[in-house]
Formats: C-alpha cells, sequence, structure tokens
C-alpha cells in the first residue's frame, strides 16, 4: 500500500507540477495572446492608416493624373496658339518684305517724280522768262506796228492829197488844154 500511496503521491505532485507548469504556460500563452492581440490590433490599426494614406494617395494621383490631363491640353492649345503665331510672324515678315519692296518702289518713283518736277521748273521758268521776253518784243512790235500804221495812215492821207492835187492839176490841166484848144 505504502508503493500505491507512494506511487499516488508522486502522480499527484507530478499532477500539480503539470499543473502548475500548465497554468505558467498558459498565463504565458495568455501574456503572448494579448500581445498578439495588440500586435493585431496594431497591426489593423497601421493596415487602416495605410489605407487612408493609400486612398490619399490615390485621390492625390488622380488629382495630379487630371491635372497631367489639364496641362497637355492647354500644353496642346499653347501649341496651337504658337503656330498660329508663328504663321502671323511670318505673314507679317512677308507683308513687311512686300512693304519695304513698295517703300523703295516709291522712293524711286518720288526720287524720279522729284527730277522731273525740278525739271519741269526748270523748263517752266525758262518759258516763263521766254514769255516774258516773247511779251516785250510783242510790245515793242506793237509799238512799231502802231507807229508804221500811222506812218501808213499818214502816207494814205498824203497819198489821197497827192491824188487829189494830181486830180485836180490834171483837171485845170484839161481845162487850160481846153482853153488852150479853143484859142
Amino acid at each position: 500500500m505504502q508503493s500505491t500511496l507512494d506511487a499516488e503521491i508522486r502522480s499527484r505532485n507530478d499532477a500539480i507540477r503539470i499543473k502548475k507548469k500548465m497554468e505558467g504556460d498558459l498565463n504565458e500563452m495568455e501574456i503572448q495572446l494579448n500581445h498578439s492581440n495588440r500586435m493585431a490590433a496594431e497591426a489593423l490599426r497601421n493596415y487602416r492608416n495605410t489605407q487612408g494614406i493609400l486612398k490619399d494617395t490615390q485621390l492625390h494621383l488622380d488629382d495630379a493624373l487630371r491635372g497631367q490631363e489639364d496641362l497637355k491640353e492647354q500644353l496642346a492649345m499653347v501649341e496651337r496658339r504658337a503656330n498660329l503665331l508663328q504663321a502671323e510672324i511670318e505673314e507679317l515678315r512677308a507683308t513687311l518684305e512686300q512693304t519695304e519692296r513698295s517703300r523703295k518702289i516709291a522712293e524711286q518713283e518720288l526720287l524720279d517724280a522729284s527730277e522731273r518736277v525740278q525739271l519741269l521748273h526748270t523748263q517752266n521758268t525758262s518759258l516763263i522768262n521766254t514769255k516774258k521776253k516773247l511779251e516785250t518784243d510783242i510790245s515793242q512790235i506793237q509799238g512799231e506796228m502802231e507807229d508804221i500804221v500811222q506812218e501808213a495812215r499818214n502816207a494814205e492821207e498824203k497819198a489821197k492829197k497827192a491824188i487829189t492835187d494830181a486830180a485836180m492839176m490834171a483837171e485845170e490841166l484839161k481845162k487850160e488844154q481846153d482853153t488852150s484848144a479853143h484859142l
């Protein structure tokens, strides 16, 4: 019986020791479980924070992509505007060149016209001087003609008087001849 009792005591002691060991293991497992639960909760919080950050990042990325699309559209508009402005510049450059050519032609025409005006002015001055000389000559000739006409009138008067005198003399001569012939 003693050996049974000893075996039972040993069994009981082993059971108590196993129980204590199991209680210790259980406590440690509970501690590990609590620690694991805290870590899991922390990981869940981190996961949720990361999801929030990811969501914010996705929103920022979407905004950035929309902004990039807007910038692409603006860039395309700016490039179209730049092309239009370049075409306008080329057109204005061509117009400027044409205007410059026209200006040079107009300057040459003005120079030619100025030379022509100067020539015409010189000719006009010469013609005015010639006209004045001719007017002076005409005035002098008119004076001379008036003198000649007056002389011609005087000569005509003298001629008429001479004819009249000659006619009277001829008549007197005829009378005297008639008288002489009757005698």
